[in-house]
């Protein structure tokens, strides 16, 4: 019931927010994502937002998994191959090696354990993964905690609920930063090819003495992880999804 229930609200967000996610733009990712790509699947994709966006400057078979019913089928309105999946409780409904391009923006942070559904999006990528996420130990957060005040990233509503500044809600339940990203990814196996922070750049003089630093206190990451060749699922228990019965 209280599954059914949660599913149910992530479909009345889309219906709500349908005019705000689709103005959701990735344009920022050209020349930041690799050229090398003909197949791309988006995880928790929403209504396809990244298809628009990559479809500019790169032609691609796009493929999209949800949670939500409403969300998949705005996107097949659109003429976009989606797919209903939980990838919380389940494995990504696909084979190995099925997909150039394994991308995730704004989905680990809402997850119990993040690093089994990374496991899965390597075991369907054929060779990257991206991902965006909010980084948790931003330096206005870390003065926030010092004081006793919440973080940005989890205020409380007035029902109860979590929510960002913007008074959006957000669900976040991992806590995500750069340098545990990094550690987790490299225990998968899977190898950095590049990443990069927000506010950072503004020190653009200064970038390569200043950037580990701001990766690990910036607002939010992007990194592209590579697969490589002979990559097999670690045996860690933690990395692996037991199918839902």
């Amino acid at each position: 019931m209280v599954e059914t229930e949660a599913i149910a609200n992530r479909d009345l967000n889309w219906k709500i927010n349908e005019s705000a996610a689709l103005s959701n733009k990735f344009d920022h990712l050209k020349g930041f994502l690799p050229e090398d790509f003909a197949s791309v699947l988006d995880v928790a994709a929403g209504t396809g937002a990244l298809h628009d966006s990559l479809a500019k400057w790169k032609e691609h078979r796009y493929t999209m998994v949800d949670i939500s019913p409403e969300a998949v089928r705005q996107a097949q309105q659109k003429g976009i191959e989606a797919v209903i999946a939980d990838v919380e409780n389940q494995h990504l409904p696909f084979p190995d090696n099925s997909f150039d391009l394994v991308v995730a923006t704004h989905l680990l942070e809402h997850l119990r354990n993040p690093w089994s559904a990374l496991a899965d999006m390597a075991r369907v990528s054929n060779r990257y993964i991206f991902v965006y996420c909010p980084n948790f130990v931003t330096l206005s957060d870390r003065f926030r905690v010092l004081f006793g005040r919440a973080p940005t990233q989890m205020r409380a509503d007035a029902h109860g609920g979590v929510v960002d500044q913007q008074g959006r809600h957000i669900d976040h339940i991992y806590f995500m930063t750069y340098a545990n990203f990094v550690y987790w990814a490299e225990r998968l196996g899977l190898e950095v090819l590049r990443s990069r922070a927000w506010w950072y750049r503004r020190y653009a003089p200064l970038r390569w003495i200043l950037e580990p630093l701001f990766k690990n206190f910036a607002d939010s990451f992007e990194i592209i992880l590579v697969k490589p060749a002979g990559w097999r699922m670690p045996d860690n228990p933690n990395f692996q999804k037991p199918e839902r019965k």
